[in-house]
């Protein structure tokens, strides 16, 4: 219990700071980053989501994919479209709009009505940065039942800039052992997308003339919990954007990632993407507090469960360190009941016996 408490004074040092973070609106902008197709607004709320335990939301997943583009690629001739994390949910709810005799025919003739996807002006308004057929790859960040999952789709046999022959959709899944109705919908649906894309690019790609073949690698470092999956996806673009297994997808269709990645762990994925963002703030002296993100949730945590307590503390001879003491306080009385119900649970297994 010494040490619990310890962890609670650890981060009030500097109560000024636990004021502040109480004080501002997390909603506030802190970090503005421009792209080339893609210009992006940082939140505080943003932040918040890096802290241990937070399933990671679009603008980050947006923000961290596009830092691996423009950043961290060395290679100059490689060349990638990323899909903002938006994207995958507008092309579903498109497709729910269709009936089957749209969508049968729109997977055919790529032309179907004039609802949903099948309308041209709701396809360019993904395609109309630069064309999709012009890319090695294409990176697509998914969102499904509160699951983050990759296709990064190998273009390379429109480009020849790579020797892989084949239209490859690669699905990076870090929960593959759960079952979840999502890879032939997945890859059905991407097909019709190329496909209307193929129409609407000047180059007047045809896809039939192409195998398209799906690809799932092989030992691919899977979650241990039901939070992390952001973080994997993160790390399986980078690696694989990084050091593309060409030969073996060249060779076989396929690849073993952890053989080409025996490294892999996300164990400081967030703090990275803490620190990738932070460079980029403009006045990070004065932000640079919710940059601490396990502090900044905990302060803010406390504030949401104890609400009426703060209105105590509007009064001027209330300050900053009664919030601390009802803080550690309230912490400890339910760390003292979890041990009582563990105690409890306890003797009655040993009467039992």
């Amino acid at each position: 219990m010494n040490g619990f408490a310890n962890e609670l004074n650890s981060f009030s040092d500097d109560e000024n700071e636990a004021k502040e973070i109480l004080e501002v609106d997390i909603r506030t902008e802190i970090i503005r980053v421009r792209f080339p197709s893609l210009s992006l607004h940082i939140s505080i709320a943003d932040l918040l989501c890096l802290a241990e335990g937070e399933l990671l939301n679009g603008t980050i997943i947006d923000f961290y994919l596009n830092h691996i583009r423009c950043h961290l690629i060395q290679d100059s001739n490689l060349r990638m479209h990323i899909f903002p994390s938006l994207f995958w949910g507008n092309l579903k709810s498109w497709f729910r709009n269709l009936n089957a005799d749209d969508v049968e025919e729109f997977a055919v003739t790529g032309i179907g009505s004039t609802n949903g996807i099948s309308n041209p002006n709701r396809i360019q308004y993904w395609l109309e940065d630069e064309d999709i057929f012009d890319a090695d790859f294409l990176v697509i960040p998914i969102n499904e039942y509160n699951h983050w999952s990759l296709i990064i789709i190998s273009m390379s046999c429109f480009t020849a800039q790579l020797s892989i022959s084949e239209l490859l959709i690669i699905i990076f899944d870090s929960q593959q052992s759960i079952e979840l109705p999502c890879t032939e919908d997945v890859v059905n649906t991407l097909k019709t997308f190329l496909s209307r894309a193929s129409e609407l690019s000047a180059r007047k790609e045809n896809l039939l003339t192409k195998q398209i073949k799906t690809v799932i690698p092989k030992n691919l470092p899977q979650q241990e919990n039901d939070v992390d999956c952001g973080l994997y996806i993160l790390e399986y673009a980078q690696r694989f954007l990084l050091q593309p297994p060409i030969k073996d997808l060249t060779l076989y269709g396929d690849f073993d990632f952890t053989s080409h990645y025996p490294d892999f762990n996300i164990m400081s994925k967030r703090r990275s993407i803490r620190n990738a963002l932070s460079t980029l703030c403009a006045d990070s002296s004065r932000w640079s507090q919710f940059f601490d993100v396990e502090q900044t949730c905990l302060i803010l945590s406390w504030a949401v469960n104890h609400e009426c307590e703060l209105d105590k503390f509007q009064s001027p001879e209330i300050t900053i360190e009664n919030i601390w003491g009802v803080m550690q306080t309230t912490r400890l009385n339910v760390l003292l009941k979890q041990i009582t119900i563990i105690v409890s649970h306890m003797l009655q297994l040993i009467h039992e016996y």
